[in-house]
């Protein structure tokens, strides 16, 4: 999953109207079809082909939280404008330049992209910041952000690998997320023998994680391959 982590220490950021504002506000589709050209626009946190209960897909199961229809992003852009205006920055107004932390190259055109929107649709500024790589990893485990690009592959093939992720004390938590219920669902999660159980409860943690907006999903990774006809019997 490609994602944003946001930091809710910060004194705009910690409101949550603004939050979700800024995550509405941003076409997903535009940035799978044209910037990326690869990947699936992401409405949640955990991607397609992790396992549910009876061989269900969790993500299939679980569903959008996030609106990713085309024809709807112009309501989104409503709604987030909407929000900035309750939160007390209508168009934009006395909103201070964030910074947005980023790693390599490649990323810059996606976030640019996501810089346009916001700038277009909410009136607002942002700057981006681009460190190498290995201090990149150290000012995001030092919490040191304001938005910073996040990223996450599977160790191992459970929904719990990236709800893992934000717990209160996980080092990987970028936000600074911290919810008493969200921890308390993960740790049935971790100690449950019982399938059913442990599955209710991470779909319930997700939804108060993607609902809290602390995170913006922007697209599922895919890996396009191209494969010969005459290759065959090959497992992958």
């Amino acid at each position: 999953t490609y994602y944003y982590a946001l930091n809710l220490t910060n004194e705009v950021l910690k409101n949550p109207k603004v939050r979700k504002a800024l995550s509405l506000a941003i076409d997903r589709n535009y940035i799978v079809e044209n910037i990326v050209k690869a990947g699936n626009p992401a409405g949640a946190f955990v991607p397609y082909g992790a396992p549910d209960v009876n061989n269900g897909d969790f993500r299939e199961i679980g569903g959008d939280y996030i609106n990713l229809n085309k024809e709807d992003y112009s309501n989104n852009v409503k709604i987030a404008k909407r929000l900035m205006q309750e939160a007390g920055y209508p168009n934009g107004q006395n909103f201070p330049v964030l910074q947005f932390l980023v790693d390599s190259n490649r990323e810059i055109p996606i976030f640019e992209a996501v810089q346009q929107m916001w700038k277009e649709n909410l009136g607002i500024d942002t700057k981006i910041i681009q460190e190498e790589w290995a201090v990149f990893l150290q000012t995001r485990y030092d919490k040191n952000i304001t938005m910073a690009r996040g990223g996450w592959f599977a160790d191992f093939n459970d929904p719990i690998n990236f709800l893992s992720l934000y717990t209160s004390h996980s080092p990987n938590n970028y936000s600074s997320y911290s919810n008493a219920q969200y921890d308390a669902y993960i740790q049935t999660a971790l100690t449950t023998g019982n399938q059913k159980v442990r599955m209710d409860a991470m779909h319930k943690a997700e939804e108060l994680l993607v609902n809290s907006f602390a995170i913006v999903p922007i697209y599922f990774y895919t890996e396009p391959l191209l494969v010969s006809p005459k290759l065959k019997d090959v497992y992958y």
